[in-house]
């Protein structure tokens, strides 16, 4: 029973999310739907937006990055439909790219550490593809789909990130280029009180003349 391990790895890249999206339209984003109609957090997927869309473009990436090896496997007549679909994929990957990159300009505070790993988590979805036979590699890459929750997380980053983007423009041109903000705070005495404030001495009364 040597084909398990390859097998049992096969069925651990088979979707277990929502179906597969359909490609992003041209026209403004629909309305954002209820969190229970996005299907569940793909596993070991980052549950806030920010992460959850850079996980996206690490999975699908790296699952777009396999079409080479399988097309000698796919039928011989698909090669419209294949670039169909990689061309929806480019257009995912843009969307996201979009959202993750308005969420960036909006953000006072750097986030490229947290992007780069969730990408790596997102891209090693496929760990292990190179330990399977060709047929099942064909299977793995068939049967992974693209989880719907990456393209409604992308639409509510960049809707959100485009809100907050003027506030943190408005701010940074008020305290000027590379400032920032500090409210300034009483000075303190060492029981953690204002200092109180220092009173004058008061000025000596004038001298009388020397009696004549």
């Amino acid at each position: 029973m040597a084909f398990l391990p390859a097998l049992a790895l096969t069925l651990a890249l088979l979707p277990q999310e929502a179906p597969t999206a359909t490609a992003p339209q041209a026209e403004a984003p629909a309305a954002t739907p209820a969190v229970q109609a996005e299907g569940p957090v793909p596993r070991g997927a980052p549950a806030d937006d920010y992460g959850l869309v850079n996980w996206c473009v690490g999975a699908l990436s790296g699952h777009m990055q396999l079409y080479p090896r399988v097309r000698p496997m796919l039928p011989a007549d698909g090669y419209a439909l294949d670039e169909q679909q990689m061309a929806a994929g480019r257009e995912y990957l843009a969307l996201y790219e979009s959202a993750v990159t308005t969420a960036d300009a909006a953000s006072p505070n750097s986030r490229a550490t947290v992007a780069a790993a969730a990408r790596n988590t997102g891209l090693n979805v496929f760990t292990g593809i190179d330990q399977l036979t060709p047929e099942n590699l064909k299977w793995a890459y068939l049967g992974w789909s693209l989880p719907g929750r990456c393209e409604t997380a992308a639409r509510r980053l960049l809707s959100a990130s485009e809100l907050n983007a003027p506030a943190l423009r408005a701010t940074a041109a008020a305290v000027g280029p590379g400032t920032t903000a500090v409210p300034s705070a009483p000075a303190a005495t060492s029981s953690g009180g204002a200092l109180p404030t220092a009173t004058p001495p008061a000025q000596p009364p004038a001298a009388e003349p020397a009696p004549q």
